[in-house]
C-alpha cells in the first residue's frame, strides 16, 4: 500500500465538512483542558478526545452510505418504517 492508500479521495465538500467539525471539536476541547482541568489529568482528556475525532475520521473514510438516501440540500435521512399493523384486543 502506497502513502496515497491512506489520504483517499477529497472532496470540496468532504474537506469543507471535516474542517467544519475540526473547528467544532478542537477550541472547545482545548478550552476546557487548559481553563478546568489540573495538569495531571490533560493528557488522558486529550487523548480521549484525539481517539474520538480518529473515529470520526476513520468512519468518514470508510463509511458506506449506499443505503441512505439524502434529501436533496437537506442533511434529514429518509426512513421507510412498516405499516404498523393495529393490535387486537382480547377481552
Amino acid at each position: 500500500m502506497g502513502r496515497w492508500y491512506f489520504v483517499g479521495e477529497f472532496s470540496p465538500s468532504w474537506v469543507c465538512g471535516t474542517l467544519w467539525v475540526d473547528c467544532c471539536l478542537w477550541p472547545p476541547a482545548q478550552t476546557i483542558n487548559f481553563y478546568f482541568l489540573p495538569p495531571r489529568f490533560r493528557v488522558v482528556y486529550i487523548n480521549v478526545i484525539t481517539v474520538v475525532w480518529d473515529t470520526y475520521l476513520a468512519h468518514l473514510k470508510h463509511n458506506d452510505d449506499s443505503h441512505i438516501e439524502l434529501l436533496s440540500d437537506s442533511c434529514a435521512v429518509v426512513v421507510q418504517l412498516p405499516s404498523a399493523q393495529p393490535v387486537e384486543e382480547k377481552i
